[in-house]
């Protein structure tokens, strides 16, 4: 049996609007059961800013940028794809 247990969270939507007012304490009771890393994937340009401030406040935590295809009809094509 393990003495120690470490975890990475590879998909963990911190930065939704749900999770805004509890992130540290989220963040607090997954560390004490093992999860020592996590991704916080961006889904559009303001999720995507969230994902960044989250991670720059967090050791362990680190941002995925980028849009979700379920809201790519929202930015122009020069966003999404630039030259």
């Amino acid at each position: 049996m393990l003495d120690t247990f470490t975890a990475f969270d590879t998909h963990t939507h911190l930065n939704f609007k749900r999770f805004r007012k509890n992130v540290d304490e989220i963040i607090t009771q997954a560390k004490a059961v093992g999860v020592e890393y996590m991704v916080v994937p961006g889904t559009d340009l303001g999720s995507s800013r969230r994902a960044i401030e989250i991670a720059e406040q967090y050791d362990g935590i680190y941002a995925a940028v980028g849009v979700h295809p379920h809201h790519s009809y929202s930015y122009p094509r020069e966003v999404l794809r630039p030259s």
